[in-house]
């Protein structure tokens, strides 16, 4: 099977640490039962490196593990918040409701500092008719919405859910 190569024409020479997600450039259907099948845009999270520097041990969302060709994917690039459309920073609660206010669509929401908690942000969503704000708590590296059950890495992972 041939391999695609990078811009450079080269193959893969990173080594990527246990935990690094990758997103796949490219389908992979994979050649044997021990390969990680995936689709182009798909991400997949590091398990172990291997003696070929080109071939990955990793893990898929739905928790499914197999070999991964590095050629076919890249490491996924760290977003500043600050490119976010819904990221607003340092503002208060009233100018974060005369937004949503604005635009009145349900489930429309803004994720801004905390103004009272250093280092945590403040989640404000519109629904039925009100705007409600909801303390996003930091701790232990992890990111959860008012003391809920689920933990997120950071706060994109948590809008994905929204």
């Amino acid at each position: 099977m041939t391999m695609p190569m990078d811009q450079n024409n080269q193959q893969h020479h990173e080594t990527w640490p246990k935990g690094t997600q990758v997103v796949a450039n490219y389908n992979f259907d994979g050649s044997s039962p021990d390969d990680l099948p995936f689709k182009k845009g798909d991400v997949i999270t590091i398990v172990q490196s291997t003696r070929d520097p080109n071939w990955y041990k990793g893990r898929n969302d739905n928790g499914k593990e197999g070999m991964v060709p590095a050629t076919y994917v890249q490491k996924r690039k760290e977003v500043h918040l600050q490119a976010m459309p819904w990221y607003h920073g340092k503002i208060s609660r009233e100018e974060a409701e005369a937004l949503l206010n604005n635009f009145r669509e349900e489930g429309d929401f803004l994720i801004r500092d905390s103004v009272h908690f250093h280092g945590d942000y403040t989640l404000s969503i519109y629904f039925e008719g009100l705007v409600d704000h909801y303390r996003i708590i930091a701790k232990n590296n992890k990111l959860e919405v008012d003391g809920g059950d689920c933990l997120f890495d950071n706060l994109i992972q948590l809008v994905e859910v929204l």
